[in-house]
């Protein structure tokens, strides 16, 4: 026979509960990255701008899986300094 056990918390319990949940869950799903001063999150604007390319010549970058891209709420795409650097070393087009 199973026993279900209720137990009362304050709303800061239960909202600390739910948060721990969420980010255990979320984690586990996306690979997370620590952004660092040296190694910024750009826009595609930025990207672009640091590559010295258009937006469209980024945006086939990302396209022909020339440049690693991370996917932000939805369709929005964001880019890691670092990762911009190997991509363009990768390319041999490196500035």
């Amino acid at each position: 026979m199973s026993q279900t056990f209720i137990e009362i918390h304050t709303i800061d319990i239960l909202k600390e509960y739910i948060n721990s949940a969420v980010k255990e869950a979320v984690t586990s799903i996306i690979p997370v990255q620590v952004e660092k001063s040296d190694n910024p999150l750009l826009t595609k604007k930025e990207a672009a701008k640091y590559l010295g390319v258009s937006i469209v010549t980024m945006s086939k970058y990302v396209k022909n899986g020339q440049v690693k891209a991370v996917t932000i709420s939805g369709s929005r795409q964001r880019f890691w300094k670092e990762d911009l650097d190997k991509s363009m070393k990768a390319m041999k087009c490196y500035r």
